[in-house]
């Protein structure tokens, strides 16, 4: 049941903004297990087949159930939810860091740490300032890019399997993610020609998310503390996509749940990493 809930926590982050899959599966403390029941699924089939259909249950429920009302608040209430996830992501990341270290005796290397921190912001700086093409465009024109389905589904699987790389964000980049998140909030409208985009762009997702699962569990393997040097840097790198700044009129609130979600986040992460 728990892990469950864990998938339909970290289904949300496949459609907010800015807001990592793995991210939230290294808070909640299931990312090495979520590779290894993936690339080592024949050592222990019987627990890695109910283990990932477990998450994996949560993580579609999560989508289809909290899509619309994901779009909904993010909407009219963009500053409010954005807050409450940075504060997941902040009260997560002092449990984090003493996990690691307690790891084979990790140590944080702390120039990797900074290198993805500054890939982060480059990755952002670049959506944000400089690309200018979209996928969505040119399928309203009746075009249908392929090879930029094919990117797309690459791109948003590096997003939601690197923690601290923002899918969504990378979708962005292409033009592609409000195409994508319209079509899961009205999943009962598919038609052949939205089967059309989401074949390529669902192929290309789990044959990238797969070799990606690979990549990184050998990275764990052979290279613990400079992996998760990374990771903690994209970890606290992804905060600059998810930040929303500070002019609304709802800061109040902001700050509030911002708060609440730090405090509760610290409280369960620290928890766990003592027992």
């Amino acid at each position: 049941m728990r892990n469950f809930i864990y998938g339909i926590i970290i289904g949300l982050a496949f459609i907010i903004p800015g807001v990592s899959g793995g991210t939230l599966a290294v808070m909640l403390g299931i990312y090495d297990k979520m590779i290894n029941s993936i690339t080592s699924f024949f050592k222990d089939k019987k627990n890695n087949a109910i283990f990932i259909l477990t998450l994996g249950a949560g993580i579609v429920i999560g989508i289809l159930l909290f899509s619309k009302l994901l779009n909904y608040l993010l909407t009219y209430y963009e500053y409010p939810v954005k807050y409450a996830f940075m504060g997941l992501i902040i009260g997560g990341v002092p449990a984090l860091y003493q996990s690691i270290k307690k790891e084979k005796g990790t140590k944080i290397d702390f120039r990797i740490m900074i290198i993805a921190i500054l890939l982060c912001v480059g990755l952002f700086c670049i959506e944000k300032y400089f690309v200018n093409y979209s996928i969505e465009e040119n399928i309203i024109m009746g075009n249908i890019p392929y090879l930029g389905l094919i990117i797309a589904g690459f791109l948003y699987a590096s997003g939601k399997i690197v923690p601290g790389i923002s899918g969504t964000a990378l979708l962005m980049l292409i033009g592609m993610y409000d195409y994508l998140i319209d079509m899961v909030a009205n999943v009962t409208s598919i038609t052949m020609d939205h089967l059309v985009i989401l074949v390529p762009f669902g192929i290309s997702f789990i044959v990238s998310a797969i070799i990606l699962f690979v990549i990184i569990n050998y990275l764990i393997k052979r290279h613990y503390s400079k992996t998760y040097s990374a990771i903690f840097g994209f970890v606290l790198g992804s905060l600059i996509y998810v930040f929303p700044g500070f002019g609304n009129d709802r800061l109040l609130l902001s700050l509030v749940l911002f708060i609440v979600s730090t405090i509760l986040t610290a409280y369960l992460s620290n928890k766990k990493v003592i027992e």
